[in-house]
C-alpha cells in the first residue's frame, strides 16, 4: 500500500485520493442514493443489478443503493485512526505530501522531463524527475535498482532497509523511496 501511495503522490499528475485512502481505511465504498421518486429509485437499483450481473455477481450480493444500510456501511470509521497501522499509513501520506510541496520536481507536469527505467520481469521501476529518483521495488525479493547517477540521500522511504550504494539503491521487497542524485 505504501509503495502504491508513493507512486501516486510522486507521479507527474495531480494526485487524486479517495476518502480514507490516506490512512488505509477498509471501509467499503458502496454506491448509494436517496431518490424520492419511486420510479427513479427502482430504475437505478435495477440498473445496478444488471450492471453487476454482467460481471457475474449474484443478485443477492449487490447492495441496494436506496437501502439506508448501504449508506451506513460506506461511512468512514474514524476510530481506525486510533490504530497504529492506520496512523502509520497517515504519517506516510503526510510525509509524501510535504515532500511534494517542498520539491518542485514533483509538481512539474511536463512529461518531457520525466524518464523511467524499469524491469517488468524483476518488477521494479525508477522514475527520473530532475535530481530526484522515484524508486519502487514491487516484487517479492530484495533488489538493487539503478539510479542513473550517484545517490546522495534518501528523502523518503516506505520501510527500513533502503540504502544507497553508489549509483544503486538497495530495496527490500514491496518498497518505495525518493532519492536525490
Amino acid at each position: 500500500m505504501k509503495a502504491g501511495a508513493g507512486l501516486v503522490l510522486t507521479a507527474p499528475f495531480t494526485p487524486m485520493l479517495f476518502m480514507g485512502e490516506e490512512w488505509g481505511t477498509d471501509t467499503p465504498w458502496q454506491y448509494f442514493t436517496d431518490h424520492t421518486d419511486p420510479w427513479l429509485a427502482d430504475t437505478v437499483a435495477e440498473g445496478r443489478r444488471a450492471e453487476f450481473a454482467r460481471f457475474g455477481w449474484p443478485p443477492g450480493d449487490i447492495p441496494d443503493p436506496q437501502d439506508k444500510a448501504t449508506f451506513l456501511r460506506s461511512k468512514l470509521d474514524w476510530s481506525q485512526l486510533d490504530h497504529e497501522e492506520h496512523r502509520d499509513v497517515l504519517a506516510w501520506y503526510r510525509e509524501l505530501i510535504a515532500l511534494r510541496r517542498a520539491r518542485p520536481e514533483l509538481t512539474d507536469p511536463r512529461l518531457d522531463r520525466v524518464r523511467a527505467d524499469y524491469s517488468e520481469d524483476e518488477r521494479w521501476l525508477v522514475v527520473r524527475r530532475g535530481r530526484l529518483r522515484i524508486a519502487a521495488s514491487l516484487g517479492s525479493v530484495p533488489r538493487r535498482l539503478p539510479l542513473g547517477g550517484r545517490g546522495a540521500a534518501v528523502l523518503a522511504a516506505s520501510c527500513p532497509g533502503i540504502t544507497l550504494d553508489g549509483a544503486t539503491v538497495a530495496m527490500p521487497p514491496a518498497a518505495f523511496a525518493v532519492v536525490t542524485v
